[in-house]
């Protein structure tokens, strides 16, 4: 007897839609951004069902629904479509409830399109709906019968789940950078004031230092121009102590327009202190901002004075 080694062809068992219905969240869950989840949801959709058209349609509170994704033969419209099913989509949305449709009415099953609408509802309301058709003489003349309402329903809620969770965790992550963000600011002002008082220290008898280490770190924190520090003298005149362009403005400006307007600048000073906005900033004991003080009304004199001289105007801190 001879013995046959030839080895069997290996045979991959075909995936039930159940099946590939349970492994669908753990692959939704893996994904990272919005637009790979909502492209895989329609991906997913029309492999579950064997689909010929998906739409996912996208619809919060109070806002108009929009296609966010879809697979549609090749000339067809995601729009034309949405415009003639978005009555099915807000009776889902309305009632919760997926929903099998045969069309039209009276015509045999292989000239009919088979159509499912599910919709997709998070636990603080509805995201929006899947829907899906195939024609009855599609392929083998197949439709959609209520196994599948009871998969797209089932899909539709998983990816519910999947889009609420990825939304979360986005927001999770911006709050999570911006609190990382506050804390770097934080933390860099600390060094700045710590490098003053630093200067302070070992100044006693020379305030000059101390000026020039304060305008460098107004310079390295803030994304400005120009940096001046202001010092009112016994007799009510409020004078420039300081006052530089930052490397940004001297690069914007160019060196000898810089040097002309630095000496326009030093020009408007020393002036009354009723004519500044340094009254206004001892009463407030806070940050006084002026933006546009060539045109703002409620700017000092001095700094339209100062917008006048070098041709420009400008947004202030102090």
């Amino acid at each position: 007897m001879r013995t046959n080694t030839k080895s069997k062809a290996t045979i991959t068992p075909a995936v039930s839609p159940l099946d590939r219905l349970a492994q669908l969240p753990l692959k939704l869950g893996k994904l990272t951004t919005e637009a790979a989840l909502q492209a895989a949801i329609v991906t997913e959709a029309a492999r579950l069902l064997g689909a010929q058209r998906v739409l996912l349609v996208l619809q919060g509170q109070a806002v108009a629904p929009v296609v966010a994704g879809s697979k549609l033969p090749s000339g067809e419209s995601a729009g034309e479509l949405l415009q003639a099913v978005a009555p099915w989509m807000v009776e889902a949305l309305d009632t919760g409830a997926s929903r099998l449709r045969h069309g039209p009415a009276g015509a045999a099953p292989r000239d009919q399109r088979s159509c499912l609408v599910a919709p997709m509802v998070a636990a603080d309301g509805p995201l929006g709906c899947l829907y899906a058709d195939i024609e009855g003489e599609h392929g083998t003349g197949d439709r959609f019968e209520d196994i599948e309402r009871s998969l797209l329903a089932a899909f539709a809620a998983q990816a519910a789940v999947a889009l609420t969770h990825l939304r979360g965790t986005g927001v999770l992550q911006q709050e999570v950078a911006q609190r990382t963000a506050e804390a770097s600011e934080t933390l860099a002002a600390q060094k700045a004031t710590a490098d003053v008082l630093q200067i302070i220290g070992s100044s006693t008898g020379d305030p000059g230092p101390v000026f020039d280490k304060i305008l460098s770190a107004c310079e390295q924190r803030f994304s400005c121009t120009s940096v001046a520090l202001f010092l009112v003298d016994d007799a009510g005149m409020a004078r420039i102590e300081r006052f530089q362009w930052t490397a940004a403005g001297r690069i914007e400006l160019g060196s000898a327009v810089a040097t002309a307007m630095k000496a326009s600048v030093r020009s408007v000073y020393p002036r009354p202190l009723a004519d500044t906005n340094l009254p206004a900033q001892f009463k407030k004991g806070e940050v006084v901002e002026f933006r546009d003080v060539l045109n703002n009304p409620d700017a000092p004199p001095s700094q339209r004075l100062i917008a006048q001289r070098i041709g420009t105007s400008y947004s202030s801190l102090t």
